[in-house]
């Protein structure tokens, strides 16, 4: 092979190079994109979890317990029923639902609730009775036959609580145990010492402080309030 061959030879191998190299481009170009819109589209989800998991801290720490313990069984969101109907008071009760598979605005609704009944969830659940079964008398509601309590009954509930503290209606009764299916809510509303008290508000401080130290992406979520 002469020389003039060994030239023809390079100089096609650069033309063609320059033929793909566009497609080269066109092709790391799409991925580019398709890899900035999937960590678009996780972002969200990411951030909707970890909201989630601040709301479901708040509702342990204010209530100290856990959150599958944070509502007696008659108030805990059911399994749907026909057409994902929600089970009426008049029918047979279904199976309650894991936490894992309540609603973003049911737990931000209970979060809010706690924090103004800091240690006194006997009181919610005494005032969410009441409001559930004033849903069902009144029928105003388009889910009024439902037997479990509604976001929309946390959060009644919570503005009358807070009308009541406001005008200094509202005495706390401090509780030392979370609440469990198997107990009567009379159970769950006892008197404590100074000290229990005392002890009670320690603990509930540092896991406030704890979930309110900054997150990954430097913000930090209070419930009640957008993030």
């Amino acid at each position: 092979m002469d020389s003039s061959d060994s030239e023809e030879t390079l100089n096609l191998g650069a033309l063609l190079e320059l033929q793909h190299r566009p497609r080269l481009q066109d092709q790391l170009r799409t991925e580019k994109t398709a890899d900035k819109s999937l960590a678009h589209m996780q972002q969200p989800v990411e951030k909707s979890k970890s909201h989630r998991a601040k709301d479901a801290g708040y509702v342990e720490a204010n209530w100290d317990c856990k959150l599958i313990n944070s509502l007696p069984a008659e108030l805990k969101p059911r399994s749907p029923g026909y057409k994902g109907k929600r089970v009426g008071h008049n029918q047979q009760d279904k199976k309650r639902l894991p936490p894992g598979e309540w609603t973003k605005a049911f737990i931000r609704a209970l979060a809010n609730l706690s924090m103004i009944t800091q240690d006194d969830n006997a009181y919610a659940y005494k005032k969410l009775f009441e409001q559930v079964k004033y849903r069902q008398r009144k029928r105003m509601h388009p889910e009024h036959y439902a037997r479990e309590a509604l976001t929309s009954d946390i959060e009644a509930v919570t503005v009358e609580v807070q009308r009541l503290t406001d005008v200094g209606r509202y005495v706390k009764h401090i509780r030392t145990q979370g609440h469990s299916d198997g107990e009567r809510l009379g159970n769950v509303e006892v008197e404590t010492t100074d000290g229990d008290v005392v002890n009670s508000e320690t603990r509930r401080a540092e896991r406030l402080k704890i979930l309110q130290e900054p997150s990954e992406d430097g913000s930090t979520t209070v419930a009640g309030t957008q993030p």
